[in-house]
């Protein structure tokens, strides 16, 4: 075990102490608790220093870190001309909480323009990450012979000066996130000390030659494979300590297959991810296929992510059983295959995502493997996803495979009619999208948690609320009695819905509340044709005399002319409801009638009733419980009434009614004495998209 796995080992110990903690902020930093920081505060002294604004802070000599936090440059070369930076060993950088990322960009760039960085001729570790406003190094950097890591990540250089390959002790060149960084050191193969190069999210199209000089390189995040120029695929062969994550770009470039065999991946058994990606189009299946099958992971090989494979067939390792350690598979934009890997035989595997298999037009037995041996295909497999297969149309389940599938994703596969497996035992969760022809069958399972089907004509979700419970939104021309026989065939009824917000959909007519005894919130927009809440007025007049009493305390309608004339019979079967807000285009002049609304209602809102004129008093003074009241969209609504609103309200909102807002005006209106007692009021007049 060299050095660093045993600083790993310990690290982790660590971590798992709680002594360092993952950051909210880095996914890929951690961070002290703020007593074990203060602590180590105390114990490091005079050795450590961390300066930040204008914070006066116990400088000496013996300095040996040195955190910046921005403060101002007289300041900071104040301290150093006391500690002569000589000693200085590390230096970072960091945005203060209390700087906006530009002050503190500017701050930097204008100090490292003032040869500050010059003085720190002993410097092991220097740090400027997250720094928009570095564009360039200059020479400075041959004073830093003793470097050993370097963190630009974030800035926005091009490119590095020549001059860094001189820089012989450096072990660590982090330059992740420098978007437009095109080009590394021509003789960065110099640096034969370098055990870590992160160039993710660069703009980097090949690496310089001879990167097989860096025989102790052991984390490289990406390679990329240059089109005449640069180093070839078989310079990874020679970095024999490579370990980690590793993607490998343009493949379409590698014009040798043997460079691919000589890049002996195989034998690079500490590489735990995998990425193999090209780009570019043109089916060319022999050598496209002959290149991947060189190009074998080792069997330790833990993620793997292959895109924009164009051959016609898989390489024989794809799937085969020795990848006992695979969790993770992705295959992206195979344009050629007609037919899926087989995979089910990879018995760790938990997460698989497919996309872009523009010629499958079934997913038969295969898919699950060719061993007869294994009785449960994809035995380990929590997450699926099949994404843009524009000619599948159907998808034949192997018995017994998915036994642990806990979440499928199927999208945007138009020709679909036929799918889902009859046995997911495990299944939570369940999104379709886009697969406009797909004719939904449930298998049974009593514990799904999110459903989401979504195309041109339907917009259903499901999902489990944190009271147990289910929340349901149905959407589009599909009818609320099939997604009820949907439901019905997972086991969840209609007893267990506590949500339920049903939108555009025409076929609905009636929407039978008393089959959802445990509802507590109800929202119907745009489905003109509703005329009840029950399933006709007989029935109304049986529930009077009966079982039922509904838990109903919010209701949102959307309300047509034939609902509206309904709503006094619906409202006085709701004795819990305490929200109710009302859209609609009746030409009612006059709301509310005196026995229309209940009594328990906290918040009324009155939206768009074009030809009110005015507000009933009574209808309005008997709410005793009335704290919020909203009305918008009611352009011939003049006044108040002379008896004012219940003394109960604290908010008042008006929105879009000119005649009343005029009004209302504070102080100066006709009506602000009759709400100049309410604590809260808000006017606008101004239309609201």
């Amino acid at each position: 075990m060299d050095m660093e796995e045993i600083d790993d080992s310990c690290f982790h110990d660590l971590v798992s102490r709680s002594f360092f903690q993952p950051s909210k902020i880095n996914e890929y930093g951690f961070m002290m608790h703020d007593l074990i920081h203060d602590l180590a505060r105390f114990v490091s002294g005079e050795f450590c220093v961390n300066i930040e604004g204008d914070d006066s802070c116990k400088i000496s000599r013996t300095m040996r870190y040195l955190s910046y936090g921005g403060v101002k440059y007289e300041i900071l070369n104040k301290i150093l001309e006391i500690s002569t930076g000589q000693h200085l060993r590390t230096f970072t950088t960091y945005q203060p909480l209390n700087q906006s990322r530009c002050q503190w960009a500017r701050r930097m760039d204008d100090d490292i323009k003032l040869g500050l960085l010059s003085k720190f001729k002993r410097l092991r570790v220097l740090s400027l990450s997250d720094n928009d406003y570095i564009v360039e190094l200059s020479d400075v950097i041959s004073n830093w012979k003793h470097l050993r890591y370097l963190n630009l990540s974030g800035a926005l250089i091009k490119r590095l000066p020549e001059i860094v390959t001189t820089l012989y002790n450096l072990q660590t060149l982090l330059l992740s996130r420098c978007v437009y960084f095109v080009e590394l050191p021509t003789h960065i193969a110099r640096l034969i000390n370098m055990c870590h190069l992160d160039i993710r999210g660069t703009k980097l199209q090949e690496m310089p030659s001879q990167m097989g000089k860096l025989m102790k390189l052991q984390n490289l995040s990406d390679f990329f494979i240059g089109r005449r120029t640069g180093s070839s695929l078989k310079e990874l062969g020679k970095l024999q300590h490579l370990r980690g994550d590793l993607s490998i770009w343009n493949l379409q470039n590698v014009v040798d297959v043997e460079d691919a065999s000589e890049a002996n991946l195989k034998n690079k058994r500490q590489l735990r991810k995998l990425n193999l990606k090209w780009d570019g189009d043109g089916e060319d299946s022999g050598r496209e296929r002959c290149i991947l099958e060189q190009l074998q992971p080792p069997t330790e090989l833990e993620y793997l992510h292959i895109f924009g494979y164009n051959g016609t067939r898989f390489p024989d390792w794809l799937g085969d059983s020795s990848f006992s350690n695979m969790v993770s598979l992705e295959l992206s934009r195979f344009q050629y295959c007609s037919s899926l890997p087989p995979l089910g035989q990879l018995v760790s595997l938990k997460e698989l995502l497919i996309e872009g298999f523009d010629r499958v037009q079934v997913v038969g037995p295969e898919f699950c493997g060719s061993c007869t041996s294994i009785e449960k295909p994809f035995r380990s497999l929590e997450i699926l996803s099949f994404a843009d297969f524009p000619e599948w149309y159907e998808w034949i389940p192997c018995v017994g495979a998915f036994s642990c599938l806990q979440e499928l994703h199927i999208f945007n596969c138009p020709f679909l009619t036929k799918a889902l497996p009859t046995h997911l035992p495990s299944l939570t969760k369940l999104q379709i999208d886009g697969c406009q022809q797909l004719v939904v069958s449930f298998p049974p399972t009593p514990s799904i948690v999110d459903m989401v089907i979504e195309d041109d004509s339907r917009d259903v979700r499901l999902e489990k609320l944190a009271s147990g419970l289910y929340g349901l939104r149905v959407g589009g021309s599909i009818s609320l009695d099939l997604v009820l026989e949907w439901l019905e065939q997972m086991h969840v009824f209609s007893a267990t819905l506590e949500a339920i917000q049903i939108s555009d959909c025409d076929p609905l007519r009636c929407f039978s509340l008393e089959l959802f005894p445990e509802l507590k919130r109800l929202v119907i927009f745009h489905c003109p044709n509703l005329e009840w809440l029950y399933a006709s007025q007989g029935d109304f007049m049986q529930l009077e005399t009966n079982r039922f009493s509904s838990k109903l305390e919010l209701l949102q309608l959307d309300c047509s002319n034939k609902l509206y004339c309904h709503l006094q019979w619906i409202l006085q079967t709701l004795p819990s409801l305490s929200q109710l807000s009302i859209h609609s285009d009746h030409n009612a002049e006059s709301f509310p009638e005196i026995t229309l609304l209940p009594s328990s209602l906290t918040s009324l809102e009155i939206h768009d009733f074009q030809n009110l004129k005015s507000l009933d008093c009574g209808g309005l003074q008997h709410l005793k419980s009335l704290k919020q009241l909203t009305i918008s969209g009611c352009p011939k609504l003049s006044s108040i009434p002379d008896g004012g609103l219940a003394s109960s309200i604290s908010l008042l909102c008006i929105m879009e009614c000119p005649l009343l807002g005029e009004r209302c005006q504070r102080g100066t209106g006709e009506d602000w004495s009759k709400i100049s007692h309410i604590p809260h009021i808000e006017i606008n007049w101004e239309k609201i998209n």
